[in-house]
């Protein structure tokens, strides 16, 4: 395989993680030692969240012309993905997270719902509850009245089956 084959096989590959990625969350790992760049990919890889290393000008050419180019805005210098085929926003939380611990870690930017966000919005989405938190209180609330219901509509039959004991044990 040639070189210009195997620059248009790495372009292909990244092009198809940014396509599928749900969130893309672009980082300069800059100053971390080797076993703090270890953690930080063990942490991503528990939450099911691919971080790649390619160069800035492959990449580059990877997403001119898509809906996400601008993300090109963040290749520069030493330059890390983290791809989160799953969820929007995890890669965002670990990153962020990370980054409290350890400063040489720079979140720049990324993808999230299809949008190109600054590293402020990367910080912001990271801050909220995760989508399955969001989807069990919004269930919480919205079950909490038929509870209620169920308990109004259940007492009277629940007192109608302790007279019945009661006169049952009497007699």
């Amino acid at each position: 395989m040639t070189v210009k084959t195997e620059k248009k096989e790495a372009v292909k590959i990244i092009k198809d993680k940014f396509s599928k990625a749900k969130g893309v969350i672009v980082t300069d790992y800059r100053g971390l030692s080797v076993k703090a760049i270890s953690d930080l990919r063990g942490r991503l890889r528990e939450a099911g969240i691919e971080y790649k290393v390619y160069k800035n000008t492959l990449a580059k050419i990877a997403v001119e012309g898509e809906s996400f180019g601008g993300v090109a805005d963040f290749m520069q210098g030493p330059t890390a993905y983290a791809f989160d085929f799953e969820n929007e926003v995890e890669a965002a939380k670990v990153l962020s997270d990370f980054a409290k611990e350890q400063d040489n870690l720079e979140i720049k930017g990324g993808i999230i719902e299809g949008q190109i966000v600054d590293v402020k919005a990367v910080k912001q989405y990271a801050a909220l509850p995760s989508k399955d938190e969001l989807i069990a209180k919004a269930l919480g609330t919205i079950s909490a009245p038929v509870r209620q219901m169920v308990t109004v509509v259940a007492a009277p039959v629940q007192g109608l089956i302790n007279v019945l004991k009661a006169k049952a044990e009497q007699g």
